[in-house]
């Protein structure tokens, strides 16, 4: 029986199957630029399913603007419109409801 417990179940399980990459070569795997590179398309496709969240019942500009998972597209042209379009439409908002 394995008494490691460090190790989380999907990292067990890896090791089982003999895959054993961590994150970061995942990810240089996914992106030869590196790591921080990212994809314009990848980019693009979170703008429009952001911008669907928003538009749907998610218009949480603080939230936006401070998930570190977001910084990527934060840093992207197409992310800093969305959060110029989105922090109007919050601060009309705040001030018709407060």
């Amino acid at each position: 029986m394995d008494t490691n417990t460090t190790e989380r179940p999907y990292e067990k399980r890896q090791k089982r199957r003999g895959k054993t990459l961590t994150g970061m070569r995942h990810a240089r795997r996914l992106s030869p630029r590196g790591p921080d590179a990212y994809n314009p398309f990848v980019l693009a496709r979170a703008a429009t399913w952001l911008d669907r969240a928003a538009t749907s019942g998610f218009p949480c500009y603080p939230w936006y603007v401070s998930d570190p998972l977001l910084e990527p597209f934060r840093r992207d042209s197409s992310g800093r419109a969305f959060l110029e379009r989105l922090r109007a439409q919050w601060e009309a908002a705040k001030t018709r409801y407060d």
